[in-house]
């Protein structure tokens, strides 16, 4: 079954977030977090009602570390996911043991529930070495889509008369802080710096690919590429 992709309104948190059920959790595009809920079951050996000395707490913490590292490593990129991308391999250890959990919730039978969530947004610290650039050098992109394209963490984007370029993982000359997928473009100028490069594009033939207008194709020339973050702006559902 493929995953269900979902716009919700959490409150006063960003508008209209990008978020994703998968089957071990929910994937946030928008801030970049995967969601799960560890769980801890004791199990019962005896009439006499005796318990494994297993911890269920801790068994919640583990199966919380298990369920997350299978959301990471099923994110799609391009056409891979992330499992298969090396790169991947080292942020995303990091990624399982600094995972935040909320308070355990505990049941009458011995079961514990731990919401837990983790970041998959690296941001410009692990982007690269940066390429000198002039002060007023593109601090970003955002992409509006022309049409609706299912997120991933890494983009091929195209343009006539332009190179074709990856885009949204350390050492990509764009987007190599990552890439954010919005509802708003006014929210995606913020997350991407003070002086994106603003176009618009339509998917391409194959999945994780974009063609860009003319002023994305300026971009993809631009020598130094554009650093910092990536933004693609979903279109809206009709009404």
């Amino acid at each position: 079954m493929r995953p269900a992709l979902l716009l919700l309104i959490p409150g006063l948190a960003l508008a209209r977030p990008v978020i994703q059920q998968v089957d071990d959790g929910t994937i946030n595009w928008t801030t970049r977090e995967v969601r799960v809920n560890g769980v801890g079951t004791p199990v019962i050996l005896s009439h006499t009602g005796a318990a494994t000395p297993r911890d269920p707490y801790e068994q919640a913490k583990d199966d919380a570390r298990v369920r997350i590292a299978r959301v990471l490593e099923g994110l799609p990129v391009d056409h891979r996911k992330a499992s298969e991308v090396a790169a991947l391999e080292s942020i995303f250890s990091s990624t399982v043991r600094g995972y935040r959990a909320d308070a355990p919730l505990h049941f009458s039978d011995g079961t514990v529930h731990l919401p837990a969530t983790a970041s998959f947004a690296w941001g410009p610290a692990l982007a690269g070495p940066p390429v000198p650039q002039p002060a007023d050098a593109p601090t970003g992109l955002v992409i509006t889509l022309a049409a609706p394209h299912e997120p991933r963490m890494r983009l091929t984007l195209s343009a006539p008369g332009a190179p074709t370029v990856v885009a949204g993982l350390p050492g990509d000359l764009v987007g190599a802080a990552g890439v954010i997928w919005v509802t708003e473009a006014a929210e995606a100028t913020h997350l991407v710096g003070p002086r994106p490069v603003v176009c618009t594009a339509t998917p391409g033939p194959r999945a994780g690919t974009l063609v860009l207008d003319a002023a994305g194709a300026a971009a993809l020339k631009h020598p130094g590429g554009v650093q910092g973050g990536l933004a693609i702006v979903l279109p809206q559902p009709k009404k």
